[in-house]
């Protein structure tokens, strides 16, 4: 991989700024998408029907932030997110070759390796309505010198009401 494609400290800073910073944000996620690679994965029917069908990125966007925007409950603080995980293959800058055995992640940036990608993991969240969100992730790369968002996971699960007395 070139060194050119390996995310650093400035990428992640702009991800920060450019786009959790209004997030969720039409404009940030087009300025970041790569619309050749970009999925949306979840168990919400819609918009797994969307990603199956092969439709494009900007209809996968639009389905995402409409959701989040539209069930503010299940999303009570939007832009509460967990520090980063960056992922890499401790010793590729050195020569070392790809292997399950020296792939690592960590929540700290690595120094003197080369970040593979960046996860942006949301905080737990609250059961409403007898759901609740169990993953919200979102992963950036970087590729040909651009930094790219490749994939939106959103996932639910169901969880007891809680009853009155207990």
């Amino acid at each position: 991989m070139p060194l050119s494609d390996c995310l650093t400290q400035s990428d992640v800073a702009s991800i920060d700024r450019d786009f959790f910073g209004a997030y969720p944000d039409r404009a940030a996620f087009e300025k970041f998408v790569d619309p050749a690679k970009f999925e949306l994965l979840t168990n919400v029917a819609d918009g797994a029907m969307l990603q199956r069908t092969g439709k494009p990125a900007s209809k996968k966007i639009d389905w995402f932030i409409g959701m989040v925007n539209d069930h503010q409950t299940l999303f009570p603080d939007r832009t509460s997110f967990e520090k980063p995980v960056f992922d890499y293959v401790k010793g590729q800058l050195r020569g070392e070759e790809p292997s399950v055995e020296n792939g690592r992640a960590t929540k700290t940036f690595p120094k003197h390796e080369c970040v593979l990608d960046v996860t942006y993991q949301a905080k737990g969240a609250q059961c409403v309505m007898s759901q609740r969100l169990s993953n919200l992730a979102i992963t950036f790369i970087k590729q040909k010198h651009k930094v790219k968002l490749t994939s939106v996971e959103v996932f639910f699960i169901t969880c007891p009401e809680s009853k009155a007395g207990n």
